[in-house]
């Protein structure tokens, strides 16, 4: 059991179902930051806190749905080379665990 702790957390009858959700969960969890990272620069840009960048509003009824093309390309690569730098989900893990 603590050669693996979390394929081994539910029983085995739930580990495909437990699996699944854990993959749905982290896709919600990085929509909710690239969300608000767009939010965040946007209105610092507008305050005079951020050079201005390029805002598309992807809604025309809702003011709050904004996609910033430059802070996509700063969290792609920002992301792959935190994956490059640590080659192994094992060695993200500990990062993350002294986080």
């Amino acid at each position: 059991m603590i050669s693996n702790p979390f394929y081994n957390a539910g029983p085995a009858c739930f580990r495909w179902p437990l699996i699944i959700l854990a993959t749905m969960a982290t896709i919600i969890a990085s929509q909710a930051i690239i969300t608000g990272v767009f939010s965040l620069i946007s209105q610092a840009a507008s305050l005079g806190f951020s050079p201005p960048l390029r805002v598309i509003h992807t809604s025309k009824k809702v003011i709050g749905q904004i996609y910033v093309p430059a802070i996509n390309w700063i969290i792609l690569l920002m992301t792959i080379s935190i994956t490059l730098y640590f080659r192994s989900s094992g060695q993200l893990a500990h990062a993350y665990g002294v986080t």
